[in-house]
């Protein structure tokens, strides 16, 4: 292992390192927090669906069905949206 140079700025250095962090941190939110968007809306648009009056037995199943894999998916973005906003 190399000595660190002399002229090396420790406290520079760990708030570069922690910057970069956060702003990955941040995109990451950015992207699940659409993801998550995203599916919620899925889920709303698919729980319209299974409700409306004139829907056949194998339409009201489809969207339910459907409702149901984009709750999923839209609780796992969120739970990742919030994990990584609490860091």
């Amino acid at each position: 292992m190399e000595p660190a140079s002399a002229d090396l700025d420790v406290q520079a250095f760990c708030r570069s390192l922690a910057l970069q962090q956060i702003q990955m941190l941040t995109r990451l939110a950015e992207i699940a927090m659409q993801l998550a968007e995203g599916e919620g809306t899925r889920a709303v648009t698919a729980q319209a669906r299974a409700a409306q009056p004139k829907a056949d037995e194998a339409a009201v199943q489809a969207a339910r069905a459907e409702a149901q894999e984009a709750g999923l998916a839209f609780n796992r973005f969120s739970r990742t949206v919030q994990r990584t906003v609490q860091r």
